[in-house]
Parts: C-alpha cells; structure tokens; sequence
C-alpha cells in the first residue's frame, strides 16, 4: 500500500541482468506478472535427437586446415629470428666507425634495417589473424 500511494513507476530487478519497468505502483507491478505467468506457454520435454545429443556434447571447435595449423606453430620462431636479425643491424650500424669504413654497407644496412622491421610487422600482424581466426 505504501508503494502504489508513493511511487508511478516500478524498476524490478528479475535477475540474468533483466530490468523490468512497470507504470504504476506495486499492485500495478503484481497484476502485470500473473498477466505474464498465464500467457507463457508450458514447455513440454521434447527428447533430443541423436544428432543434437552428439552436438551438444562436443565442444564447437572450428576445424582448421593444416597449412594454417603449421603456418600458426612456426610463426613465433620466424618472428624471434627476424628480431634477432634487426638485433644484430642495429648493433653494426651503431658501430661509430662503421659508416667511415664502409658507406655502401652501411647504406645497405639501412635498407636491411627498414626491410626486416616491415618483415616483422607483416608476420606478427599473420600470427594475430591466425590467432582470432581460431578464436573466433
């Protein structure tokens, strides 16, 4: 009585995350969900089917080929060798003398430099596709 002299709106909090807003006051709230309880239909047991008792019993993997499965297993060695490699560039061309020794090496190193970084962008950019593709 309390409720449906003070309040116009009702939020009912169901459960699962459900809100339920109800016009009114706490009798207004009632009446509505014996309204609901009579108009949802009784489930009846259905026995499943061979094949959905099978499906729900694997887990729902997505198959994936060979090719990816491999590509996926040797990306992180491909990737730890090219950041090796960009490891031992940097370390030439930090050489202070090397440039006075040899301008079209270390020129060469440069573009190697360049060439190695976009090489492992481009590979673990590949291993994180691989990755949501079997995730996802």
């Amino acid at each position: 009585d309390f409720l449906d002299q003070t309040v116009s709106k009702i939020l009912a909090f169901e459960g699962n995350g459900e809100i339920d807003g109800v016009i009114g006051g706490y009798s207004d709230y009632l009446e509505k969900m014996k309204a609901e309880k009579k108009e949802a239909p009784k489930e009846s047991f259905k026995k499943p089917t061979k094949k959905e008792a099978v499906q729900e019993k694997l887990p729902s993997q997505k198959k994936i080929s060979f090719k990816i499965q491999h590509e996926l297993d040797t990306l992180p060695d491909k990737i730890a060798d090219v950041e090796q490699k960009i490891a031992d560039v940097t370390e030439l061309l930090l050489d202070p003398e090397f440039y006075a020794r040899d301008v079209d090496g270390f020129l060469k190193m440069s573009r190697d430099l360049e060439r190695l970084k976009k090489e492992l962008s481009a590979a673990e950019t590949r291993w994180l596709e691989l990755e949501e593709m079997i995730a996802g």
